[in-house]
């Protein structure tokens, strides 16, 4: 008897969207996204097409809280220098989605 292995693979879905907002500045900026997809996606942040590593800055903070659950937190608040931030979504080689969103400052 032979045995199988189906391995299923799904396309991401978005439970929690990025969402554009308004902080004070030097309050913290807080970005998260909820994407669920088999395999696992590739996610990427951008600033005015600058891929935002943690390493960039020790300001910056990029979480993945759990397999779905992805965040980028800037500590100190400079709501100036990210204006407009990007959200890539790589899928099995591809790119999939990308949104962005506006941070306004008070």
């Amino acid at each position: 008897m032979k045995y199988f292995l189906l391995e299923t693979t799904f396309p991401p879905v978005f439970s929690k969207r990025l969402q554009s907002i308004t902080v004070e500045e030097g309050k913290r900026i807080y970005l998260e996204i909820d994407v669920f997809a088999k395999p696992t996606p590739e996610i990427q942040w951008e600033l005015n097409g600058t891929t935002i590593s943690a390493s960039n800055d020790r300001d910056i903070t990029l979480r993945s809280d759990t397999p779905t659950r992805h965040s980028l937190i800037v500590a100190d608040g400079r709501c100036a220098f990210f204006p407009l931030v990007s959200l890539f979504v790589h899928y099995m080689q591809t790119f999939f989605s990308n949104e962005a969103v506006f941070i306004f400052c008070l």
